[in-house]
């Protein structure tokens, strides 16, 4: 489901607000006056600092937002590069993924999947959701980290 991005810049200013000066003022200004000028004013969304991020409901493109200050502003060399490797070969992923599913092969052919062909999938797309949400995982235990500082 895509969301209004404002919201997101709504929950990321919220978010954001509750981080430690140090760690904002390596967000370019730019940024900063851009989540302020197109964030959902009518949005409301209260960052609870006694639960986790993972709790709190906030929308996939907030994780989104947050996972690019970090990637940009907040990561170490080190993470920047595993985060980069992650990201692209997730990319090269879905991207072959559609190329498959829309291909003219795939629309046009009655071919039946086998039931090993399905458990393969099935097993793939389980890997695939570890993997997406161990990076997840990672990306907020950052910023819990970088909150608990405060």
């Amino acid at each position: 489901m895509l969301v209004d991005y404002g919201i997101a810049l709504a929950e990321t200013e919220e978010i954001l607000s509750k981080v430690e000066e140090e760690y904002i003022k390596k967000i370019p200004s730019e940024i900063i006056e851009y989540i302020k000028k197109y964030k959902n004013p009518n949005w409301t969304f209260k960052y609870n600092p006694e639960k986790d991020l993972e709790e709190q409901n906030i929308h996939i493109e907030t994780i989104e937002i947050l996972s690019y200050l970090n990637l940009n502003y907040w990561a170490t060399e080190e993470e920047k590069k595993y985060l980069t490797k992650l990201y692209d070969r997730n990319y090269t992923k879905h991207q072959l993924e559609l190329k498959e599913k829309y291909s003219t092969d795939a629309l046009f052919s009655n071919k039946q999947k086998t039931k090993k062909d399905e458990q393969l999938e099935k097993q793939e797309v389980n890997l695939q959701v570890i993997e997406e949400s161990s990076i997840f995982s990672k990306i907020i235990k950052k910023i819990k980290k970088i909150f608990k500082r405060s």
